[in-house]
């Protein structure tokens, strides 16, 4: 099983940040969105992102 996920990341003209995410055997566009507007929780995503990432490694 592929457990590729693609990530994009994008600064919004209006300052918001935009995470889109999909995996790319299953989804042809990105399934998921999470727009952000503040460092905080721009910060507190990417923290969340490596916490999964390492979650995925330790069970590989």
């Amino acid at each position: 099983m592929d457990r590729t996920i693609s990530l994009v990341v994008t600064v919004m003209d209006d300052g918001r940040v935009e995470f889109a995410w999909w995996r790319p055997e299953v989804d042809r566009y990105p399934s998921y969105r999470w727009y952000v507007s503040s460092v905080d929780e721009c910060v507190w995503l990417m923290k969340a992102a490596r916490t999964a990432i390492r979650e995925l490694e330790r069970r590989a």
